[in-house]
């Protein structure tokens, strides 16, 4: 049986408290010191372990701790005889990648339940760069707790289909979610190829990367080969006609020139 939901609060509301800076004051009652602790007896965290972070957001935690220092403690969770990282990950990723021996910590109270929206909070704020660990998260709060994917649509303020969109990336080949979480490929590039089959999927990584394709130029190809049909041959036509680069997309054709007088020529023609 799924476990039962323990949160009386609505989601949002939950959502909205670990959202307030002071929101680990409530977990630590502000009273725990902070201590070095070996990185040795540090977890990564259970939830994100498997996602890949952006490698200019790591390279820039690395060289901020070269010039600076690690300016802000990392808050820490016992799990058994070891610890596990609550927040920032990042900085933990990157003092690993320096081979710090210790780092300072803060140890506070928080379950799994409290985790998870705490750690929902926190990447809602970094958008794109954390998609894969948003995706790994949210699928935990279905799971775990429980909720639709309508209720947690409406907590974060996004569309059921950006949150079905986010949620679906964790069955990804493991190679485009590594891609992803490392900033190779955009969350908009793995969305319009998500209607393929797997293998599918993985040549088209391989073409985006060869032809350097936009989003709009894959949703086309996607399209096209769904529903076997080719927008190549008129695209071509059009931009011959009337001088222009040309868009050719699904849902809508746009027609890009190179000055003013040339786009109010193009409509003087059309009328």
């Amino acid at each position: 049986m799924k476990k039962d939901k323990v949160i009386d609060n609505s989601l949002a509301n939950r959502l909205k408290r670990f959202a307030n800076p002071d929101a680990i004051n409530s977990f630590s009652n502000g009273k725990d010191p902070i201590k070095k602790m070996s990185l040795s007896k540090i977890n990564d965290n259970q939830y994100l372990h498997r996602a890949k972070v952006n490698k200019e957001l790591l390279d820039n935690a690395v060289n901020s701790i070269k010039e600076h220092g690690i300016t802000s403690p990392l808050l820490i969770r016992k799990t058994n005889s070891q610890f596990e990282v609550v927040y920032p990950r990042l900085t933990y990723l990157a003092a690993k990648k320096l081979k710090i021996d210790s780092l300072p910590c803060v140890q506070i109270k928080i379950d799994d339940e409290e985790l998870l929206f705490f750690l929902a909070s926190k990447l809602l704020q970094q958008k794109d760069n954390s998609v894969v660990e948003m995706s790994y998260v949210l699928n935990e709060i279905k799971d775990q707790l429980d909720y639709t994917q309508k209720e947690i649509a409406d907590a974060l303020g996004l569309s059921r289909s950006q949150i079905t969109n986010i949620m679906r990336l964790i069955n990804m080949p493991e190679s485009i979610l590594n891609d992803v979480g490392e900033g190779r490929l955009s969350f908009g590039h793995v969305r319009a190829i998500s209607a393929l089959k797997i293998n599918d999927m993985v040549k088209m990584v391989d073409r985006i990367y060869d032809e350097n394709l936009s989003v709009h130029e894959i949703e086309r190809i996607v399209y096209e080969k769904k529903h076997r049909v080719s927008y190549t041959k008129e695209q071509k036509r059009l931009e011959k006609k009337y001088k222009c680069d040309v868009i050719n997309n699904p849902k809508r054709v746009a027609f890009v020139f190179e000055s003013d007088e040339d786009k109010e020529k193009f409509i003087k023609k059309i009328s």
